[in-house]
């Protein structure tokens, strides 16, 4: 441990110099211990970052550690955000391919091809179809 911040720390407590038995000494060793941890995750962070290229030389003290400590916390917060999204926007998708397949089969059983469709048209069918799933009819050939 840095004689320095040893000195530093029991000064600000007034330990008088008992370093060992202080309280000072066991919040010192907890906090070389999380500042070890912390360098421990942002140089695994940035071999992630880099894969097989040589991370990039840096000065390394507690002031860069934890700016790249915060960085890597909200990249991958933000990753975790993008991945919902995404996983919300592919789900969308493939609600929206399947309403389209239902309304293309409604057309092809009433022999209309979609392109003949005027835009109107489009949203009385699709108004049509809302209705039909709200009034819970399986089969349009059976109704009058």
């Amino acid at each position: 441990m840095n004689v320095l911040f040893r000195e530093a720390v029991c000064e600000r407590s007034r330990c008088e110099g008992e370093w060992k038995t202080c309280e000072c000494s066991r919040l010192a060793a907890r906090a070389e211990r999380r500042a070890s941890e912390v360098k421990v995750k942002v140089m695994a962070w940035l071999s992630n970052i880099f894969g097989d290229e040589q991370i990039p030389d840096f000065e390394i003290n507690q002031q860069t550690i934890e700016f790249l400590h915060q960085l890597s916390q909200e990249t991958l917060q933000h990753d975790q955000h993008l991945q919902l999204v995404t996983t919300d926007f592919k789900q969308k998708a493939s609600e929206y391919n399947a309403e389209a397949k239902r309304l293309s089969g409604i057309l092809h059983r009433l022999h209309l091809p979609p392109e003949s469709l005027t835009k109107a048209g489009a949203s009385s069918l699709t108004a049509l179809s809302k209705l039909g799933i709200l009034l819970d009819v399986k089969d349009s050939s059976n109704t009058r």
